[in-house]
Protein backbone atom coordinates (compact mmCIF):
# COMPACT_ATOMS: atom_id res chain seq x y z
CA UNK A 1 0.00 0.00 0.00
CA UNK A 2 1.36 3.31 -1.28
CA UNK A 3 0.84 6.02 1.63
CA UNK A 4 1.44 8.87 -1.00
CA UNK A 5 -1.45 11.15 -1.65
CA UNK A 6 -3.45 9.94 -4.54
CA UNK A 7 -5.65 12.43 -6.34
CA UNK A 8 -8.94 12.21 -8.12
CA UNK A 9 -7.91 13.59 -11.29
CA UNK A 10 -4.93 11.37 -11.93
CA UNK A 11 -6.24 8.41 -11.27
CA UNK A 12 -9.44 9.33 -13.31
CA UNK A 13 -7.22 10.26 -15.98
CA UNK A 14 -5.35 6.78 -16.35
CA UNK A 15 -8.27 4.70 -15.88
CA UNK A 16 -10.17 6.78 -18.51
CA UNK A 17 -7.35 7.26 -20.75
CA UNK A 18 -6.84 3.53 -20.43
CA UNK A 19 -10.15 2.28 -20.45
CA UNK A 20 -10.81 4.23 -23.87
CA UNK A 21 -13.44 6.37 -22.43
CA UNK A 22 -15.04 9.19 -24.95
CA UNK A 23 -14.69 12.81 -23.16
CA UNK A 24 -16.76 14.38 -21.40
CA UNK A 25 -17.66 10.68 -20.32
CA UNK A 26 -15.14 9.87 -17.71
CA UNK A 27 -14.29 6.50 -15.22
CA UNK A 28 -15.02 8.57 -11.56
CA UNK A 29 -18.35 9.45 -13.07
CA UNK A 30 -19.37 6.10 -13.58
CA UNK A 31 -17.30 4.69 -10.82
CA UNK A 32 -16.74 7.66 -7.99
CA UNK A 33 -16.92 5.01 -5.20
CA UNK A 34 -13.02 5.16 -5.84
CA UNK A 35 -12.42 8.79 -5.81
CA UNK A 36 -9.58 9.30 -3.57
CA UNK A 37 -10.69 12.94 -2.01
CA UNK A 38 -13.56 10.47 -0.50
CA UNK A 39 -10.87 9.30 1.96
CA UNK A 40 -13.37 6.18 2.73
CA UNK A 41 -12.49 3.69 4.74
CA UNK A 42 -13.29 0.95 3.66
CA UNK A 43 -11.27 1.35 0.41
CA UNK A 44 -7.48 1.32 0.00
CA UNK A 45 -5.84 2.57 -2.98
CA UNK A 46 -2.15 0.21 -4.58
CA UNK A 47 -0.23 2.29 -7.27
CA UNK A 48 2.46 2.65 -8.36
CA UNK A 49 4.48 6.07 -10.12
CA UNK A 50 7.29 6.00 -12.49
CA UNK A 51 10.55 7.81 -12.00
CA UNK A 52 8.82 11.10 -12.88
CA UNK A 53 5.75 10.71 -10.25
CA UNK A 54 3.30 9.97 -12.99
CA UNK A 55 1.07 7.71 -11.71
CA UNK A 56 1.24 4.51 -13.88
CA UNK A 57 -0.97 1.47 -12.70
CA UNK A 58 -3.55 1.45 -9.60
CA UNK A 59 -5.78 -1.46 -7.82
CA UNK A 60 -8.48 -0.64 -5.68
CA UNK A 61 -9.66 -2.92 -2.64
CA UNK A 62 -12.91 -2.11 -0.84
CA UNK A 63 -13.58 -3.98 1.83
CA UNK A 64 -17.41 -5.19 2.66
CA UNK A 65 -20.24 -7.67 3.83
CA UNK A 66 -22.02 -10.09 2.08
CA UNK A 67 -25.39 -11.13 3.96
CA UNK A 68 -26.99 -14.45 2.67
CA UNK A 69 -29.89 -16.11 3.72
CA UNK A 70 -29.91 -19.95 4.17
CA UNK A 71 -33.21 -22.21 3.71
CA UNK A 72 -34.78 -21.22 6.76
CA UNK A 73 -34.44 -17.63 6.74
CA UNK A 74 -30.89 -17.59 8.96
CA UNK A 75 -28.82 -14.60 7.77
CA UNK A 76 -25.32 -15.02 7.68
CA UNK A 77 -22.49 -12.20 7.17
CA UNK A 78 -19.14 -12.77 4.97
CA UNK A 79 -16.62 -10.25 4.84
CA UNK A 80 -16.04 -9.52 1.60
CA UNK A 81 -13.20 -7.81 -0.77
CA UNK A 82 -14.34 -5.69 -3.77
CA UNK A 83 -11.35 -4.96 -5.99
CA UNK A 84 -11.59 -2.35 -8.94
CA UNK A 85 -10.06 0.08 -10.63
CA UNK A 86 -7.17 -2.09 -11.93
CA UNK A 87 -5.14 -0.59 -14.70
CA UNK A 88 -1.93 0.15 -16.11
CA UNK A 89 -0.60 2.93 -18.38
CA UNK A 90 -0.55 1.65 -22.03
CA UNK A 91 3.47 2.76 -21.86
CA UNK A 92 3.70 0.82 -18.72
CA UNK A 93 2.61 -2.52 -19.35
CA UNK A 94 4.20 -6.17 -19.63
CA UNK A 95 6.37 -5.43 -16.66
CA UNK A 96 3.75 -7.04 -13.98
CA UNK A 97 2.98 -3.85 -11.84
CA UNK A 98 -0.64 -4.81 -12.18
CA UNK A 99 -0.28 -8.24 -11.04
CA UNK A 100 2.53 -7.03 -8.12
CA UNK A 101 -0.15 -4.30 -6.99
CA UNK A 102 -3.26 -7.41 -6.75
CA UNK A 103 -0.66 -9.39 -5.10
CA UNK A 104 -0.57 -6.49 -2.47
CA UNK A 105 -4.44 -5.89 -2.14
CA UNK A 106 -4.60 -10.17 -1.79
CA UNK A 107 -2.74 -10.08 1.11
CA UNK A 108 -4.75 -7.18 3.13
CA UNK A 109 -7.56 -8.95 2.02
CA UNK A 110 -7.01 -11.93 4.07
CA UNK A 111 -5.27 -9.77 6.74
CA UNK A 112 -8.38 -7.87 6.95
CA UNK A 113 -10.57 -11.51 7.84
CA UNK A 114 -12.23 -11.63 4.15
CA UNK A 115 -13.54 -15.13 3.08
CA UNK A 116 -14.07 -14.35 -0.56
CA UNK A 117 -12.49 -11.73 -2.89
CA UNK A 118 -14.65 -10.62 -5.88
CA UNK A 119 -13.90 -8.30 -8.85
CA UNK A 120 -15.74 -7.49 -12.47
CA UNK A 121 -14.46 -8.72 -15.93
CA UNK A 122 -12.80 -11.00 -17.87
CA UNK A 123 -10.87 -13.74 -16.33
CA UNK A 124 -7.53 -13.55 -18.51
CA UNK A 125 -4.38 -15.13 -17.15
CA UNK A 126 -2.77 -12.97 -14.70
CA UNK A 127 -6.30 -13.05 -12.76
CA UNK A 128 -6.12 -17.23 -13.19
CA UNK A 129 -2.70 -16.83 -12.01
CA UNK A 130 -3.80 -15.50 -8.89
CA UNK A 131 -6.16 -17.43 -8.18
CA UNK A 132 -9.65 -15.82 -9.21
CA UNK A 133 -12.40 -17.70 -11.73
CA UNK A 134 -15.89 -17.12 -13.02
CA UNK A 135 -18.39 -17.57 -10.20
CA UNK A 136 -22.28 -16.89 -8.98
CA UNK A 137 -24.75 -16.45 -12.00
CA UNK A 138 -26.87 -13.37 -13.36
CA UNK A 139 -29.70 -13.37 -16.23
CA UNK A 140 -30.13 -10.69 -18.32
CA UNK A 141 -33.27 -11.03 -20.68
CA UNK A 142 -34.81 -8.65 -23.13
CA UNK A 143 -37.54 -6.08 -20.77
CA UNK A 144 -40.13 -6.53 -23.62
CA UNK A 145 -40.28 -10.52 -23.27
CA UNK A 146 -40.94 -10.05 -20.08
CA UNK A 147 -44.76 -11.48 -20.11
CA UNK A 148 -45.76 -9.84 -17.00
CA UNK A 149 -45.56 -6.25 -18.08
CA UNK A 150 -48.62 -7.00 -19.91
CA UNK A 151 -50.48 -6.34 -16.76
CA UNK A 152 -48.09 -3.85 -15.30
CA UNK A 153 -50.50 -0.81 -13.28
CA UNK A 154 -50.20 1.92 -15.77
CA UNK A 155 -51.82 4.63 -13.09
CA UNK A 156 -48.90 4.66 -10.54
CA UNK A 157 -46.94 8.29 -10.96
CA UNK A 158 -43.22 7.45 -12.08
CA UNK A 159 -40.89 9.71 -10.61
CA UNK A 160 -36.97 9.77 -12.05
CA UNK A 161 -33.85 10.99 -9.97
CA UNK A 162 -32.47 9.19 -6.86
CA UNK A 163 -34.34 10.08 -4.13
CA UNK A 164 -34.15 9.47 0.02
CA UNK A 165 -36.69 6.39 -0.54
CA UNK A 166 -34.14 4.39 -2.38
CA UNK A 167 -31.03 5.34 -0.19
CA UNK A 168 -33.24 3.86 2.71
CA UNK A 169 -34.31 0.88 0.57
CA UNK A 170 -30.15 0.12 0.05
CA UNK A 171 -29.61 0.52 3.85
CA UNK A 172 -32.61 -1.77 4.65
CA UNK A 173 -31.48 -4.92 2.78
CA UNK A 174 -31.24 -7.75 4.71
CA UNK A 175 -29.21 -10.05 1.86
CA UNK A 176 -26.89 -9.10 -0.67
CA UNK A 177 -23.83 -6.59 -0.56
CA UNK A 178 -24.65 -4.35 2.97
CA UNK A 179 -24.44 -0.29 2.25
CA UNK A 180 -23.75 1.70 5.10
CA UNK A 181 -24.72 5.53 5.17
CA UNK A 182 -21.41 6.66 3.96
CA UNK A 183 -22.22 4.89 0.56
CA UNK A 184 -25.40 6.68 0.51
CA UNK A 185 -23.13 10.16 -1.03
CA UNK A 186 -21.44 8.10 -4.21
CA UNK A 187 -24.43 6.05 -4.76
CA UNK A 188 -26.61 9.61 -5.88
CA UNK A 189 -23.42 11.01 -7.31
CA UNK A 190 -23.32 8.41 -10.32
CA UNK A 191 -24.16 10.74 -13.41
CA UNK A 192 -24.59 8.13 -15.95
CA UNK A 193 -27.45 5.33 -13.90
CA UNK A 194 -31.10 6.88 -14.25
CA UNK A 195 -33.22 6.33 -11.83
CA UNK A 196 -37.16 5.46 -11.51
CA UNK A 197 -39.29 5.19 -8.97
CA UNK A 198 -42.90 5.04 -7.56
CA UNK A 199 -44.11 6.70 -4.11
CA UNK A 200 -47.06 4.28 -2.83
CA UNK A 201 -46.31 1.31 -3.31
CA UNK A 202 -42.81 2.23 -3.76
CA UNK A 203 -40.36 0.71 -6.38
CA UNK A 204 -37.13 1.64 -7.41
CA UNK A 205 -34.78 0.93 -10.59
CA UNK A 206 -31.53 1.57 -11.90
CA UNK A 207 -30.93 2.10 -15.80
CA UNK A 208 -27.33 1.99 -17.35
CA UNK A 209 -24.19 2.97 -16.07
CA UNK A 210 -21.79 3.98 -18.23
CA UNK A 211 -19.61 1.55 -20.97
CA UNK A 212 -20.40 -1.40 -18.77
CA UNK A 213 -24.07 -1.12 -18.07
CA UNK A 214 -25.43 0.30 -21.64
CA UNK A 215 -29.43 0.00 -21.55
CA UNK A 216 -29.67 -2.41 -18.53
CA UNK A 217 -31.80 -2.10 -15.75
CA UNK A 218 -29.78 -3.55 -12.98
CA UNK A 219 -30.97 -2.49 -8.93
CA UNK A 220 -34.47 -3.68 -8.26
CA UNK A 221 -35.80 -2.51 -5.10
CA UNK A 222 -39.34 -2.40 -3.32
CA UNK A 223 -43.00 -3.73 -4.34
CA UNK A 224 -42.94 -6.29 -6.92
CA UNK A 225 -46.11 -4.65 -8.75
CA UNK A 226 -44.35 -1.50 -8.48
CA UNK A 227 -41.57 -2.46 -10.46
CA UNK A 228 -43.61 -4.13 -12.85
CA UNK A 229 -44.84 -0.44 -13.88
CA UNK A 230 -41.01 0.76 -13.52
CA UNK A 231 -40.25 -2.16 -16.10
CA UNK A 232 -43.22 -1.36 -18.17
CA UNK A 233 -42.42 2.66 -18.11
CA UNK A 234 -38.75 2.18 -19.24
CA UNK A 235 -39.89 -0.15 -22.47
CA UNK A 236 -41.72 2.55 -24.04
CA UNK A 237 -39.02 4.39 -24.32
CA UNK A 238 -36.16 1.93 -24.72
CA UNK A 239 -37.45 -1.22 -26.40
CA UNK A 240 -34.16 -2.25 -26.09
CA UNK A 241 -33.22 -2.39 -22.54
CA UNK A 242 -32.60 -5.95 -20.49
CA UNK A 243 -33.29 -6.79 -17.04
CA UNK A 244 -29.87 -7.91 -15.01
CA UNK A 245 -30.32 -9.94 -12.42
CA UNK A 246 -30.14 -13.15 -10.09
CA UNK A 247 -32.06 -15.99 -10.81
CA UNK A 248 -33.00 -15.76 -7.09
CA UNK A 249 -34.22 -12.27 -7.21
CA UNK A 250 -36.38 -13.33 -10.01
CA UNK A 251 -38.07 -15.50 -7.93
CA UNK A 252 -38.22 -13.57 -4.85
CA UNK A 253 -40.03 -11.04 -6.95
CA UNK A 254 -42.43 -13.38 -8.40
CA UNK A 255 -41.32 -12.55 -11.66
CA UNK A 256 -43.01 -14.71 -14.10
CA UNK A 257 -40.23 -16.47 -17.31
CA UNK A 258 -40.07 -14.81 -20.34
CA UNK A 259 -42.36 -15.09 -23.67
CA UNK A 260 -39.14 -17.38 -24.93
CA UNK A 261 -36.00 -18.65 -23.70
CA UNK A 262 -33.68 -15.97 -24.83
CA UNK A 263 -32.50 -14.88 -21.39
CA UNK A 264 -28.55 -15.31 -21.01
CA UNK A 265 -26.71 -16.84 -18.02
CA UNK A 266 -23.45 -16.00 -17.21
CA UNK A 267 -21.00 -16.16 -14.64
CA UNK A 268 -21.41 -12.91 -12.10
CA UNK A 269 -18.11 -12.05 -11.36
CA UNK A 270 -14.66 -13.60 -10.78
CA UNK A 271 -13.90 -14.75 -7.53
CA UNK A 272 -11.47 -16.24 -5.05
CA UNK A 273 -13.40 -18.72 -2.47
CA UNK A 274 -16.57 -17.05 -3.49
CA UNK A 275 -19.68 -18.23 -1.13
CA UNK A 276 -22.32 -19.64 -2.82
CA UNK A 277 -25.38 -17.65 -2.65
CA UNK A 278 -23.76 -14.16 -3.24
CA UNK A 279 -24.85 -11.35 -4.85
CA UNK A 280 -23.55 -7.90 -5.48
CA UNK A 281 -25.77 -6.01 -7.31
CA UNK A 282 -24.61 -3.37 -10.79
CA UNK A 283 -24.25 -0.49 -8.23
CA UNK A 284 -22.20 -2.64 -6.08
CA UNK A 285 -19.91 -4.00 -8.57
CA UNK A 286 -17.23 -2.09 -8.36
Amino acid sequence: MNTERLSDTELDTLISDAFGYARPAHYLQDFPVWAPSRNDPQNTHFFKRSATGKLIAHVGLRKGDVAIADLSGVVQIFPTALIGAVVTHPDARGQGLAQNLLQDALLQARAQGCVQILMWGSLNPMYQRLGFDYAGTQIRVPLKEWKTLNTADSTLKIHEGFCDAIAQAFLSQKTGLRFLPSDVEWLSQQNSVRWFWTARPFAAVAMGRGMDLPGMVHEHLGDPAGLQSLYAHILKFNTHAELLLSPELAAHFKLQSPLSKSWISEPQCLAIDFVPGTWVSGLGAV
